[in-house]
């Protein structure tokens, strides 16, 4: 067979047995020497012969197939793949795995003639650069098309520092700032201590006049350090000396308190940046005092600009814990509810005292308490006043009046019971209602037990009366209908009551009926006239 892929290293060693005199052959198939006994250099494929003797006689076609290796073929493992982390350094390294040919035995090189080849196919201590890897098996087979690895490294660390002093002596204003930061990996870390402490952001604030080294580093590959100044002086100028006190402000709200302040001798105060002015009044909250003055650096034969040294001091301004007031949720006075309770309530400590007020409502009792009784809608005030500061808040609450009550109007099928009509419905109808009705009915100012509905079936005359309430405030109504009865029998005569003789064969009988309306009749012989 064929020992590499592509390759013509394929023979066929062909023997004969039988059949008279010499043979002759016939081959056919690619690159086959069409009469020869044997065959070299072939290719994988399928290859086929006849032989015939001296005589004439033919074998039957003989079919042989000869095979060939897998092509070796070589990829990277990417999840091993490590690039130089510093530059200039030789960190970088790779792994190449190889498959097909013969076997599973390769060798790999990182050159062509495979010296310095090894059976791992990793190859680490590797600067930056491109790598042609060659593979081979066992039969000295290569790869086709080697494959070429890349190993890169980031540029050389550098960054921009700039500095500036402290403002004013004893404050630790001063600041480094390191910016345009290049090379490595594109994160980095910054220290201004000769590195035993670092950070993500080159800015550093809040320093005193002090030497610092300052370095960057790469946030990924932390040993690839470059001291970008090694020493680096923030200085600061003369002292200035604030002297701030201040009273604070006497009820929640206001703005009484005061502030004192002094500096040195030229020196310019000012509070929040405006002028100070010790007359001034301020309401709670944090103020900045600062006096400025000239820095001692300041070189007038130049005709610089003046550099200003200030100092600062922050102060805070209080005041007294807020009354909090509440007159509670606002009520409603019903029919039901004709007095309601206001709960007013103090969410603050202190010692207290509680009026309430009211333009157009009644207080009924506890004027001087939290919980007073009113009887009459109206806006009501809760004064809540501290014993020691007299300081005071206030709430208001609305107190609404509902005292609607449900109109009733009835509605009967008929006024009189009578022979005909032996049973009555009284029919109930609710408007102006707000709420669910509850009904109540009576007969002669006696309760009927049971009746609880809008409707009422009566059988008896009588006065029957429905008290309906609203659920919704209490509200009650009432309505009378009167229900008489009419059942007066018809009187009824019969005239011609006379006795049948021969000669008075037939008599007439005539009813007469006093009723009050029309009369029918009906004998017992079926007539009805």
């Amino acid at each position: 067979n064929v020992l590499c892929n592509g390759g013509s290293t394929g023979a066929i060693d062909l023997s004969v047995v039988g059949g008279s005199g010499s043979y002759t052959y016939l081959w056919t198939g690619t690159g086959v020497s069409a009469s020869a006994e044997d065959q070299t250099e072939l290719a994988a494929g399928v290859y086929k012969v006849i032989v015939t003797d001296s005589n004439g006689c033919s074998s039957s076609e003989l079919s042989i197939t000869l095979t060939e290796n897998p092509e070796v073929n070589a990829t990277e493992t990417t999840t091993s793949h490590i690039d130089v982390n510093c530059f200039g350094g030789t960190s970088g390294a790779f792994t190449v795995v190889a498959t097909g040919g013969a076997g599973t035995t390769y060798t790999y090189s990182l050159s062509s003639d495979f010296s310095n080849s090894n059976a791992t196919g990793v190859f680490t201590g590797l600067a930056a650069g491109t790598y042609t890897v060659y593979v081979k098996d066992v039969n000295e087979c290569t790869d086709p098309s080697p494959i070429q690895v890349i190993i890169t490294q980031p540029l050389t660390l550098s960054a921009t520092v700039n500095s500036l002093n402290v403002s004013c002596n004893g404050n630790e204003d001063g600041s480094i700032t390191i910016t345009t930061p290049a090379g490595g990996s594109g994160t980095y870390e910054y220290s201004i201590d000769g590195g035993s402490n670092w950070q993500s952001t080159g800015n550093f604030t809040g320093l005193a006049a002090n030497t610092y080294n300052v370095q960057i580093r790469d946030a990924v590959a932390t040993g690839c350090v470059i001291t970008l100044t090694g020493s680096l002086t923030i200085t600061e100028p003369l002292a200035i000396n604030l002297q701030v006190s201040s009273t604070d402000v006497l009820c929640f709200g206001q703005a009484n308190g005061t502030i004192t302040a002094s500096a040195a001798q030229g020196s310019t105060i000012t509070v929040n940046g405006q002028p100070y002015n010790s007359n001034m009044q301020y309401g709670p909250g944090q103020y900045l005092i600062r006096a400025e003055a000239l820095g001692g650096n300041y070189n007038q034969q130049q005709e610089e600009e003046p550099e200003i040294c200030f100092e600062e001091k922050t102060i805070t301004i209080t005041q007294p814990e807020q009354i909090i007031v509440s007159a509670g949720s606002n009520k409603m006075i019903t029919c039901k509810n004709p007095t309601v309770q206001l709960i007013g309530t103090v969410t603050s400590s202190g010692n207290y005292t509680y009026s309430w007020t009211t333009t157009n409502g009644i207080i009924d009792s506890g004027v001087s308490s939290l919980n007073p009784i009113v009887s009459a809608p109206g806006t009501y005030i809760l004064t809540v006043t501290d014993v020691n500061t007299s300081c005071s808040a206030s709430g208001s609450v609305v107190v609404s009046q509902n005292i609607l009550k449900p109109t009733i109007t009835l509605n009967a099928t008929t006024n009189e019971l009578s022979c005909n009509v032996k049973s009555i419905t009284i029919n109930s109808q609710i408007s102006s209602i707000q709420g669910t009705p509850s009904y109540l009915w009576s007969k002669d100012l006696k309760l009927i037990s049971g009746a609880t509905s809008s409707s009422l079936v009566v059988t008896e005359p009588g006065e029957y009366l429905v008290v309906v309430t609203d659920s919704y405030n209490g509200c009650i109504a009432a309505q009378k209908v009167v229900i008489t009865e009419n059942i007066q029998n018809s009187e009824v005569s019969i005239t011609g009551n006379v006795e049948l003789t021969c000669s008075n064969e037939t008599t007439t009988l005539t009813a007469l009926a006093i009723v009050q309306g029309t009369a029918s009749y009906l004998w017992n012989t079926g007539a009805t006239t």
